[in-house]
């Protein structure tokens, strides 16, 4: 009984902005970050076969997408993606999404089903404890790398088109 009442109830916490959470205010970036001297990098296998790394996509920065299918706020951040994508044109700025699903039969369904127009790779369940892009602690969360692979801005909970865009179009215009 315990576990039906913490969950939700966890959920809750974990998605809906406290005071003084950047998140609450809608032009605040979570996380952002001081460029990193040293670009990330990593190979992961992708969704229909291959293997897809962060540094195919230097030239251009790069929003990283962590997700899960059980997670509809992810849909939410899908929905926001697509007009900055739109808007800045995908010869200018690349998304890549990454699965963080223990199940990869429900990957594919789920990516169609919510509209996905970019690459999707598998994640490790490892990522929770690290990866070169830190530890992946919860879903979605949205890291984007400048176009020579370093970190500059971290959205542990859902960002706006309006935030992806005025944290992408200074990137776009280097």
């Amino acid at each position: 009984m315990v576990r039906t009442c913490l969950c939700p109830v966890l959920l809750c916490v974990l998605l809906s902005p406290g005071p003084g959470c950047p998140a609450a205010s809608p032009g605040a970036r979570t996380g952002r970050l001081s460029v990193r001297q040293k670009p990330v990098d990593m190979e992961l296998e992708r969704l229909g076969g291959g293997t897809v790394s962060l540094s195919s996509f230097r030239g251009k920065p790069l929003v990283v997408l962590f997700f899960a299918t059980w997670c509809v706020v992810c849909q939410v951040q899908v929905a926001r993606l697509q007009p900055v994508r739109a808007a800045l044109g995908n010869e200018k700025v690349a998304v890549l999404g990454i699965s963080l699903d223990l199940d990869r039969r429900l990957v594919a369904p789920f990516v169609r089903a919510a509209g996905f127009n970019f690459p999707v790779a598998f994640g490790e369940s490892s990522m929770v404890r690290g990866s070169p892009l830190g530890a992946i602690r919860g879903v979605p969360r949205v890291i984007i790398l400048d176009a020579r692979g370093r970190p500059v801005a971290d959205f542990v909970r859902p960002a706006s088109s309006k935030v992806l865009m005025a944290v992408l179009k200074p990137l776009v215009a280097r």
